[in-house]
């Protein structure tokens, strides 16, 4: 499963996976010369051989409900797309036994300049 970090706030998202002691690695992309995308972020990948999804469905649930800015869309494996707005860990947990690809956005806006 691939998770894409877009947005200025999604920062927020690796302390709370770090205080919970989540082990990920964290890979910028780099397009091929020419190559425009409507989206750019980070990819994680979630490391060891068992990957507590426990616990990061808890992670997101926590992170999600913390603010309003923030939205976790899921892509599964046969391209439906599920908006996780106000699902609890349990169907967090269900859900990602089928995802392909799961967006953590925070548009949280960036202070202005003085």
């Amino acid at each position: 499963m691939k998770v894409l970090l877009l947005g200025n706030g999604t920062e927020s998202f690796l302390e709370v996976l770090d205080a919970a002691g989540i082990q990920y690695e964290k890979h910028t992309p780099r397009p091929p010369p020419g190559t425009v995308w409507n989206a750019w972020g980070d990819v994680l990948q979630f490391v060891g051989h068992t990957i507590p999804w426990a616990s990061i469905a808890t992670v997101l649930v926590a992170w999600i409900r913390a603010r309003a800015a923030r939205k976790i869309i899921i892509t599964t494996k046969t391209g439906k797309v599920i908006h996780a707005d106000g699902f609890s860990v349990k169907e967090f947990e269900k859900i990602f036994t089928d995802a392909k690809e799961v967006a953590i956005i925070d548009v949280k806006k960036s202070k202005a300049k003085k």
